[in-house]
């Protein structure tokens, strides 16, 4: 017999999460309360049988300024089966009691999951629809550890292992960092951001991701140094089989002698001796992994910022990996169509961000 649950004990909720094929960092305990730190609402939810999780969602909240609405919204989750359509039904009908106590103008997800046509058409089922105004990255290149250093190394891009060779030459060290590094990460992060034209969070965002994943040794901070400045940086955080490669960045004096190709390296080498399966190079435009895809990738030239993303990322591993994609449902149509036009092409992140300032 299937119930609901709110909450969960921490190790209980982790070792679903962890277990669950469609499980993910940002389902877990930590992530959660990470997000309360940054001002978000928590709510954990759960089917069970016979006492025993079968599905659930970690469900963020946002309330907007001077309204008594908010969004609700589960990053790379729900995590359930949504072939499965009692237990699917089941959770979204418990979340849905949530959000609306909350007051919740619409629920957005981004499942963990491959991109399928039925899934998709599963959860349109369940009553939502796609959007393109996506958090979370939906396309990503994973790094698979299991062949181990030597082989891993003969993988890479020819080019990608003459950088690596050259920055060693040039005099690179790559370190693990602590907490006395955190203002040089973000100096980097930031610059890089601009660089990219992506979206800029503050010093307290990337200090709370630290002070709560180090309480339970699941983040690492890795910098690279060269003439005495540190100039490529890198935040990784790890769960179950999975590390993602989160945040990084690399300043003009880095990129010149290649600082974030060795930092990467080194790093990739480190988690081969590891128990984790794959290394998440976290996000690639959607379009050129389906130029990828469709193996059309070398037809194309561009020359702009997130198209050096993927080339950089592309040089350690083939795999390219597209997710499911982001669905909304909605509780309050005529309210969400204005939110969704005053905030075309924003993220929730970002939207959160906004209302942040504007408070």
């Amino acid at each position: 017999m299937l119930s609901n649950a709110t909450g969960k004990d921490r190790e209980t909720w982790d070792a679903f999460v962890r277990e669950s094929t469609s499980g993910n960092l940002m389902q877990s305990y930590a992530w959660g309360s990470y997000k309360t730190a940054l001002g978000w609402r928590v709510e954990r939810v759960a089917v069970l049988d016979r006492g025993r999780i079968v599905a659930a969602a970690q469900v963020l909240f946002r309330k907007l300024p001077g309204v008594p609405w908010s969004m609700a919204y589960v990053p790379r989750g729900p995590v359930v089966d949504l072939e499965c359509s009692e237990i699917a039904q089941a959770l979204f009908a418990a979340i849905h009691e949530t959000a609306r106590g909350h007051g919740a103008l619409f629920l957005r997800v981004e499942p963990n999951q491959l991109d399928s046509p039925n899934l998709a058409e599963s959860l349109e089922r369940h009553g939502f629809h796609r959007t393109a105004q996506s958090n979370q990255p939906r396309s990503t290149i994973l790094v698979e550890l299991g062949l181990g250093e030597e082989a891993l190394f003969r993988g890479l891009r020819k080019k990608t292992r003459q950088y690596i060779r050259r920055a060693r030459e040039a005099g690179v060290e790559v370190f693990a960092g602590g907490e006395e590094h955190l203002p040089d990460f973000h100096r980097i992060v930031s610059g890089t951001r601009r660089l990219k034209g992506i979206g800029n969070q503050g010093p307290r965002f990337y200090n709370e991701a630290w002070r709560v994943f180090r309480a339970n040794d699941s983040v690492e901070l890795t910098l690279a140094r060269y003439r005495g400045e540190i100039v490529a940086a890198l935040m990784a955080f790890h769960f179950g089989g999975l590390c993602s490669y989160l945040f990084g960045g690399t300043v003009d004096s880095g990129r010149s002698v290649h600082a974030s190709h060795l930092l990467h390296w080194e790093c990739l080498r480190r988690a081969t001796r590891s128990d984790w399966r794959y290394v998440d190079l976290w996000g690639i435009p959607d379009e050129v992994a389906e130029m990828s895809a469709s193996e059309h990738e070398s037809a194309v030239h561009r020359d702009d910022a997130l198209w050096g993303v993927y080339q950089f990322k592309r040089g350690f591993s083939r795999k390219v990996v597209t997710l499911l994609g982001t669905f909304d449902y909605v509780y309050r149509p005529r309210l969400y169509g204005a939110a969704m036009r005053v905030a075309r092409g924003v993220s929730v992140e970002a939207l959160s961000g906004w209302l942040n300032r504007l408070r």
